[in-house]
């Protein structure tokens, strides 16, 4: 039995319903209306079935093109909720959230006449998704991410974020590592630690060259900025010759380094785009609200003198450490040249869509309030510290959000909005540090086909239960709608451990990376596959 259908049958009701012209419901494709139009003539309404997935956010705009004043009800489990009568030719808008319980709910014109028999639809609302976590690799300690070797080995490579990446082959985890950088890397907090061995990326001719990048927190480099964290590093390094299964630790050439203030926000995602080049995403530096020592007034995240709270974009074979590629944003002009995009806090994760037009989606954890995912494109400013998510900010008070904020940086260029946002738990949300992930192009889950999947690292912060989301766009192009994916078995449909990273194969398929320890120690570290729910 596959989990939870993404589409609807609905069920007729017992009323006639005339015919009205709409061949399908509203909501049943991949982009769902975040407003609905609801058209009512003297004999029914238009369309007849909406669909909406549990407790999803809806804007019902009912429109009386009949000669007959009407109006609007719905059976919920809290109660019938109405418009006023609406006189012919008028308008009016009711906004609710559709039921958590999946089922077929009705809507109907309240006016008890026989002139208006048959003025009657279905909202059909969806079960969320259930899937289940097949455990393929166990025994690490923070694992972050997974690359998959186009050598035709038939490998992976995980990251453990305590300086260590193993080889798995056949689901088996191989006993020596790939890659040690413990000795190179700070010593790390057992209870929790933000810094560590955060990204890899392979050549994209890994297969004849045998080079990868990782991106590591180095301890302070000498001469470096007095009460300064660390050294973030992004080296090169090489497959030995000797043995395919063991990193030479004599080839790193360091490509980058940037002086870090404090432990935090370090970013550490590393991709190769479709353009070939290599994409490196940099937190702002640590603290709170982007501010205080290493902070300049305007926030990291706003300057273009640093490449804090950036994504950047170099080209490793053009020269020597690196070339920035001749159409970065600011080449020539103001600004780091390696910037490829700004106004980031915490871009911890972000993936390239493997369907046509390979879009770039940032998940960046907020301070207190909001968790968002961006779309990246070239040169844009993301907002923070002006912004949280959608909402202003306020470095001196970020438990209140302000009235105002500017819609524009400092250059007059806009804050571009995410496209998917959510509460932080403290601030009344389903999770606590947004985890970001990868548009699903795989076939184990079909009803998630096309959708982006995400996640929160936990929804309670002492406990581990990671959440996971899916999000699909509104035809308005707002805020898309987002939705709970339950894990099988689990009563409360968290996946009872920390979210660490999600990582998708070239075939699509998704893994989830955990532990149920918050601090990168232990051996409870796990490795999880994405299937159906049998």
């Amino acid at each position: 039995m596959s989990f939870a259908r993404t589409t609807a049958l609905v069920i007729g009701l017992a009323v006639s319903l005339a015919p009205v012209g709409c061949e399908k419901p509203v909501g049943a494709e991949e982009t769902i209306p975040r407003e609905i139009d609801i058209r009512a003539d003297d004999h029914a309404f238009s369309p007849s079935h909406i669909v909406a997935g549990p407790a999803e956010p809806l804007a019902i705009a009912l429109t009386n093109d009949g000669t007959e004043p009407h109006a609007i009800a719905f059976d919920l489990p809290a109660g019938q909720q109405r418009l006023s009568e609406l006189a012919p030719g008028r308008a009016a808008t009711l906004t609710f959230r559709a039921p958590e319980q999946p089922g077929d709910y009705a809507y109907y014109c309240p006016i008890n006449d026989h002139r208006h028999r048959g003025m009657a639809g279905t909202l059909a609302v969806l079960a969320r998704p259930q899937v289940t976590l097949v455990e393929t690799v166990s025994g690490l300690s923070a694992p972050l991410a997974l690359a998959f070797p186009d050598d035709g080995s038939d490998r992976w490579f995980v990251v453990d974020q305590i300086g260590l990446v193993f080889v798995i082959r056949g689901g088996e985890r191989e006993p020596a590592p790939l890659l040690d950088l413990r000795d190179r890397m700070v010593e790390l907090n057992d209870v929790y630690d933000e810094r560590g061995l955060l990204g890899l990326a392979l050549h994209p001719e890994f297969a004849d060259n045998g080079r990868l990048y990782v991106f590591y927190n180095a301890p302070l480099r000498e001469g470096g900025p007095e009460g300064y964290n660390s050294t973030l590093t992004l080296s090169e390094l090489r497959i030995s010759h000797e043995d395919p299964d063991r990193v030479d630790p004599a080839s790193e050439r360091v490509l980058l380094t940037i002086d870090k203030p404090q432990f935090n926000h370090n970013g550490g995602a590393l991709a190769f785009g479709p353009d070939d080049l290599l994409y490196i995403s940099v937190g702002d530096g640590g603290g709170s609200g982007d501010k205080g020592m290493g902070h300049p007034d305007i926030g990291n995240g706003q300057s273009r003198d640093t490449l804090l709270g950036k994504l950047l974009r170099i080209d490793v074979d053009g020269a020597r450490p690196y070339a920035v590629p001749d159409d970065n944003p600011f080449v020539g002009k103001a600004g780091a040249d390696e910037i490829y995009a700004y106004g980031f806090r915490n871009p911890y994760r972000f993936s390239f869509d493997q369907g046509e037009g390979h879009r770039l989606f940032v998940g960046d954890a907020g301070e207190h309030r909001w968790e968002e995912v961006s779309i990246v494109e070239r040169g844009q400013n993301m907002g923070w510290n002006i912004r949280e998510g959608a909402h202003c900010f306020d470095r001196d008070h970020p438990l209140k959000e302000p009235a105002k904020c500017p819609r524009v940086g400092a250059d007059g260029e806009p804050l571009v909005p995410p496209v998917v946002e959510f509460a932080n738990a403290k601030n009344g949300g389903p999770g606590v540090a947004i985890v970001g992930g990868h548009v699903y192009r795989g076939s184990a889950l079909p009803e998630l086909a096309g959708r982006y999947v995400f996640g929160a690292w936990t929804a309670l912060e002492a406990t581990p239960s990671g959440v996971l989301f899916y999000a699909v766009p509104h035809a308005g192009g707002e805020l898309w709608s987002i939705q709970r994916i339950d894990a099988a078995g689990r009563d409360d449909g968290d996946i009872g451990h920390f979210l660490r990273g999600l990582a998708q194969d070239p075939a699509g398929e998704l893994y989830l990376l955990a532990s149920d320890r918050p601090g990168p120690t232990g051996d409870t570290g796990r490795v999880f596959k994405l299937r159906a729910q049998p």
